[in-house]
């Protein structure tokens, strides 16, 4: 089976759906199927065999993004590839599979209870394009199939493009193996990183979409908590908040140690505003730790004992639910729970193999 794959951003180790893309690539190739990769623009790891560049000419962001998606859909015609997949911006392929949700919802959840001056973002050309490209992708008369990886993605994209019979929920998988918990290395790492007490970890980019500001507001109310945070982004939004909290706050920006910060953390914290099926989330199930998540986390309503979700997203909220958080019975209790969960349904083979089995059909439909 020939398969062609488009990921807008060749960086195989970057994180989200550039890393499930790369993952989904090397199963396939694994199992002796001919991946094409398509991307808008060479970058460090652009070198992966079958590579074509999609360039996508333009000023601004936007016109750059449009570019490329139609670009896509012209290098797919005459590719000859059994059956395509978009991960995100692309035109004419067969399937998309959205590991960032729905763009509408997303940007609604960012600003909703901003400033009006922040919410003219609505307005700004870029969201625009973005917006109006999210259309088209989905109103395409040859698109056959929609992965979302979360209920509440299929409930997106039924409420803003009538989606439904074209729609596939298959949820996102982690690797078992590189991400679990090492008691031995979690002792050796808090030691030689001076980590002691309860530390909560943070990990995003987009830092108020995810609740970092809600969650120093309840760092300010919980003196037995600290935090680490890690990812993209700049402090100074939450300079005042960072100011007060001190040493209890250490601001580490991007890592690429991951499964050792999850082992020398006590608890994921993660009161996010959207997230269609964080793999950070799964990532810190896998490594054995507690999540305190919100109801608009597409993985909210699978965690039961592995963690806690808030009612409401708010302040008071998530001060009750960290403060739960601190008894060490219940954080040793629901990270047992936590791997079994990883185990029984995020196994990072299984989402593969649905994914490819998926492609396969629709293959065999084009014959």
């Amino acid at each position: 089976m020939h398969v062609a794959i488009c990921v807008e951003r060749p960086l195989p180790d970057a994180g989200g759906a550039e890393a499930a893309s790369f993952g989904l690539i090397r199963h396939l190739r694994a199992r002796g199927h001919r991946v094409s990769l398509l991307c808008r623009e060479a970058q460090p790891g652009s070198d992966e065999p079958g590579y074509i560049a999609v360039p996508g000419p333009g000023w601004g962001k936007g016109t750059r993004v449009l570019a490329y998606a139609r670009g896509c859909a012209q290098r797919l015609r005459t590719l000859g590839a059994d059956v395509s997949l978009a991960t995100g911006k692309e035109l004419g392929t067969d399937v998309v599979w959205p590991h960032g949700g729905v763009h509408r919802a997303s940007l609604h959840a960012s600003l909703a209870g901003r400033p009006l001056w922040a919410r003219v973002k609505w307005l700004s050309p870029k969201q625009r394009a973005f917006l109006a490209l999210e259309r088209k992708i989905y109103s395409q008369p040859g698109l056959r199939r929609v992965v979302a990886v979360s209920e509440r993605v299929a409930a997106d994209l039924r409420t803003h493009f009538g989606l439904d019979r074209r729609v596939q929920v298959i949820e996102n998988g982690v690797d078992l193996t590189r991400f679990h918990a090492d008691p031995e290395a979690r002792v050796r790492l808090r030691r030689q990183w001076q980590l002691e007490g309860c530390w909560g970890l943070h990990v995003a980019h987009q830092k108020r979409l995810k609740g970092l500001d809600l969650l120093l507001a309840a760092l300010q109310r919980l003196p037995e908590l600290r935090l680490l945070v890690v990812g993209r982004g700049s402090r100074r939004p939450f300079r005042r908040a960072l100011a007060r909290l001190g040493e209890r706050v250490r601001w580490l920006g991007p890592r690429a140690d991951m499964p050792d910060l999850y082992r020398v953390a006590d608890l994921f914290c993660h009161p996010t505003r959207y997230d269609p099926c964080p793999l950070v989330s799964l990532e810190a199930l896998a490594s054995g730790l507690p999540v305190v998540t919100s109801v608009q986390d597409g993985l909210s309503p699978k965690l039961g004992a592995a963690g806690r979700v808030l009612p409401a997203l708010s302040v008071e909220a998530l001060t009750r639910a960290l403060q739960h958080s601190l008894d060490p019975d219940w954080r040793e209790a629901a990270g047992r729970a936590a791997r079994g969960l990883a185990e029984q349904s995020f196994g990072l083979a299984r989402c593969f193999d649905r994914l490819e089995g998926l492609l396969a059909t629709l293959a065999a439909e084009k014959r």
